[in-house]
């Protein structure tokens, strides 16, 4: 009887982790051994679990729609492209990170983050873009990608934490084109990226901090409908800086703007706070 109970036991464990009754439905985590079964799922009510995989080189989840919990794909180190073109919706964390071979991620109908949006430390990865992405929210990580040249998040609209751009040595620009606002007590941080040109961020109205700092390289700042900022500007150390555009600003409620070692700037416009350009 015992040993028949443990088999009973065992069986709605194996089941519970399983395909439900609707044969699209994943019930509970899926990790790199369910990959195959996955290739019909549209929805996983647990998390997607892909890591530390000496074997897996690549992931391709053609109908996955929705994953419940958090989507991690970390530290696999022959993984070269991820393909879930239908991902919708990832509930929880979405983290992409050190995975030192990876070229390639599609993931085009992307649209809802539940948490953190995190892309870091994959040293091949040149560049990526959701082009559907409205809504991250908590904060964005983007840093530590040696080879990344570009992003693109082209309707990423509002954000709930902070956006956090460092450490991409070759990244000469990217595109948050929608953003309008980030929310609660966050800030907008760019800093120690070698190789960037440019922040352009044209649709960016209020902020609790912005930090740009320690880039080298850095010529424009453009934040053409910018019109409040909760706390403090810094502008620091992008010594070949030749053009701030601010020229909606209306707001620095704490009344702290920091400008210090940047180049000559022959082109400033900050708004109604035009007396501290430099």
């Amino acid at each position: 009887m015992m040993k028949k109970l443990s088999l009973i036991i065992l069986l709605l464990s194996f089941l519970s982790h399983c395909i439900s009754d609707d044969d699209t439905v994943w019930k509970g985590d899926a990790f790199e051994k369910d990959l195959e079964k996955l290739k019909t799922i549209t929805r996983i009510t647990g998390s997607l679990l892909l890591t530390h995989s000496k074997k897996l080189t690549s992931i391709s989840l053609p109908k996955l729609k929705e994953v419940e919990g958090d989507l991690i794909i970390d530290n696999n180190p022959v993984l070269t492209s991820v393909e879930i073109p239908m991902l919708d919706t990832a509930n929880n964390d979405f983290l992409i990170e050190s995975n030192p071979k990876l070229t390639t991620i599609n993931m085009e109908m992307l649209d809802t983050i539940g948490e953190h949006f995190v892309v870091k430390q994959n040293d091949s990865l040149p560049s990526f873009s959701f082009p559907r992405l409205n809504t991250v929210s908590k904060s964005i990580y983007i840093q530590d990608n040696p080879a990344l040249t570009s992003f693109a998040l082209h309707t990423f609209i509002e954000g709930g934490g902070e956006v956090y751009i460092a450490n991409n040595p070759v990244m000469r620009s990217f595109s948050l084109a929608k953003l309008t606002k980030l929310g609660g007590r966050n800030a907008l941080i760019i800093t120690n990226n070698p190789a960037l040109y440019t922040v352009e961020i044209t649709h960016l109205i209020r902020i609790r901090d912005m930090r740009i700092t320690n880039n080298p390289e850095l010529k424009i700042i453009a934040l053409s409908e910018l019109t409040r900022v909760a706390r403090e500007i810094q502008i620091e150390n992008n010594p070949k800086l030749t053009s701030i555009s601010i020229p909606d600003l209306v707001q620095l409620s704490g009344g702290r703007f920091y400008f210090k070692n940047n180049g000559p700037i022959p082109a400033c416009a900050l708004g109604a706070y035009i007396d501290l350009c430099p």
